[in-house]
């Protein structure tokens, strides 16, 4: 994520995209949240039009490519020399 959409969503905005990045569903992620089906589905909505993004397999791509950079920069796996991307931009 940017800094300028970052900047633009709200902290349960942010919430929300990192639990599509994982791999949760609207349902999965009310339940997570304690909030209702209809409120998550009203976050991502916000999401959608803060990112432009245009259609939910847009912001799921996005949520995924976001959860998978964050992971890629986990100290653990740097370590383990995982996730580094070499000349060839092929990754170890």
């Amino acid at each position: 994520m940017t800094k300028e959409a970052a900047q633009k969503l709200t902290r349960r905005e942010v919430e929300i995209l990192n639990l599509l990045g994982r791999g949760l569903n609207t349902r999965g992620i009310a339940k997570s949240l304690g909030i209702t089906y209809y409120t998550v589905r009203k976050h991502r909505s916000n999401i959608l039009s803060k990112l432009e993004l245009h259609d939910a397999a847009e912001l799921v791509v996005y949520a995924v490519n976001l959860a998978l950079k964050s992971v890629v920069k986990h100290p653990n796996l740097k370590r383990a020399g995982i996730g580094s991307v070499h000349a060839n931009n092929r990754y170890r």
